[in-house]
C-alpha cells in the first residue's frame, strides 16, 4: 500500500505525486476534503482525505481508500460533473 497520507502531508506536490502512486492530474480539493486517484499496485482506487463527501471505502492510515465502483462513480460525478461521460 502506498503512503497516501505522506503525499498529503508533503503538500500535495504534483512533482512528487507519482512517487506515492498518485495520478497528479486527479488531485482535487473540495471544501474540507482532498480527493484523488491512485495506483494501488493491482488496481486503481480513489483516496479521500478529510471529510468524506459520501464515498464507500475502507479507512487506512488516516485516509479513506475507495474502490472504483458504480456507487462511488455516482458520488464522484455529483461532486465533479466534468467526470461524467458525455455524448458526442
Amino acid at each position: 500500500m502506498q503512503q497516501y497520507s505522506s503525499f498529503i502531508a508533503q503538500g500535495l506536490n504534483p512533482e512528487k505525486a507519482e512517487q506515492f502512486g498518485v495520478y497528479p492530474k486527479s488531485v482535487e480539493k473540495l471544501n474540507e476534503s482532498v480527493v484523488f486517484m491512485a495506483d494501488a499496485s493491482d488496481r486503481d482506487v480513489l483516496v479521500v482525505s478529510g471529510k468524506n463527501p459520501g464515498f464507500q471505502g475502507e479507512e487506512k492510515d488516516g485516509v479513506l481508500v475507495a474502490e472504483l465502483t458504480h456507487e462511488n462513480a455516482k458520488v464522484l460525478r455529483s461532486l465533479f460533473p466534468y467526470t461524467a461521460p458525455k455524448r458526442c
